[in-house]
């Protein structure tokens, strides 16, 4: 399928990613602790960052408290 943006967030793996907050810098340890499989999604996060200003992240299936 690949990766394709949408309005309300962007699609990797066949999982949405949501953006919540934008920040000063971008947590990569944060996104360890989700135990995400993929590193290509770590890259899509890391990369978007750069693009838009640094931003934290959310999978859809997870509670916002985990990472918070």
């Amino acid at each position: 399928m690949g990766v394709s943006s949408t309005a309300s967030g962007e699609v990797c793996n066949g999982k949405r990613v949501v953006w919540l907050l934008m920040h000063d810098f971008v947590d990569i340890e944060i996104m360890r602790r989700l135990k995400m499989r993929k590193v290509s999604l770590i890259n899509l996060l890391d990369n978007s960052a750069q693009k838009v200003g640094k931003v934290n992240c959310l999978i859809d299936n997870l509670d916002r408290q985990q990472i918070l």
